[in-house]
């Protein structure tokens, strides 16, 4: 959460980061020359055929990997580099396709299991607060006694990103969260991350296949290129917020999604030709 009058913080500056995997064998290039940058609370989403590189960053951001060229600062601070990978910690917070609550804990005991366990809060004053965020959330609240498996997949992700906000992060990190949905839940899920956005403006770094969820979503989409990975463009989305469903039948929303269709179909042409060569 944000408090009135605080400033935002969570911004990402990413210069010429590289990652090489076996240097001194395969050598495979996942990421190189690749720079971005995301204000503070900004919602900026990346694109890109499968194997660009795209989770590839996301994981060195959280910590579970590790930079060989280039760095990243995080709010004007150096934060990793190729000497200088940080940990995971509760700043970077990743919400996965697949969910990660713990299935013997209820929806409750899931929220608050961070902020105890990191011994930020006490257990009173971090249910207090849980029970607030579930409410404010989407009624959740009603849930908190459930466990996991009493609840939809779409009801699993939202109480996930409630989990991850209990820690107050800088920067939320989201890897397809929704990309195993139906078209419907899809939807509800937009209209629910956009209303959690609104309400705890956090920096967010989403991660994703779908070119409308992405258009849709961000303040900024980066088309990356085919492996080794790098930004091909940056695209600032005009549509103003709060997103409604219509505007996806407006002429901006079409010329956007029409450009970043090409830019990827592209990437994904020259990816699987080399594959092709490869193969030959």
């Amino acid at each position: 959460m944000t408090a009135p009058g605080s400033e935002l913080r969570g911004g990402l500056s990413i210069r010429r980061a590289g990652k090489t995997y076996d240097p001194r064998g395969a050598a495979v290039v996942a990421l190189d020359e690749c720079s971005l940058n995301v204000a503070p609370g900004e919602f900026a989403a990346i694109v890109g055929p499968s194997g660009c590189g795209k989770s590839t960053l996301l994981n060195i951001i959280a910590g579970f990997d590790g930079l060989t060229d280039g760095e990243i600062l995080l709010d004007g601070k150096p934060f990793a580099n190729r000497d200088l990978s940080p940990p995971p910690g509760p700043d970077r917070v990743v919400v996965f396709q697949n969910g990660a609550l713990f299935p013997w804990m209820n929806v409750l005991d899931n929220v608050i299991y961070g902020p105890t366990r990191q011994r930020v809060l006490p257990v009173d004053d971090a249910r207090k607060k849980a029970m607030e965020m579930l409410r404010v959330c989407g009624g959740l609240h009603t849930a908190a006694e459930r466990f996991p498996t009493q609840l939809s997949s779409g009801m699993q992700r939202r109480v996930e990103i409630v989990r991850a906000l209990m820690n107050e992060p800088a920067v939320l990190l989201l890897d397809e969260p929704f990309r195993a949905m139906d078209t419907v839940s899809k939807t509800v899920m937009h209209r629910h991350l956009l209303d959690v956005h609104a309400l705890y403006p956090k920096t967010v770094l989403f991660i994703t296949h779908d070119l409308e969820e992405a258009i849709y979503l961000a303040d900024t989409v980066y088309v990356m290129t085919t492996r080794p990975g790098h930004i091909k463009r940056a695209l600032r989305v005009n549509l103003p917020r709060p997103r409604t469903l219509d505007m996806l039948a407006s002429q901006a929303y079409l010329d956007l999604k029409r450009q970043v269709a090409e830019d990827v179909h592209e990437e994904a042409k020259k990816a699987f030709e080399r594959g092709e060569r490869e193969l030959a």
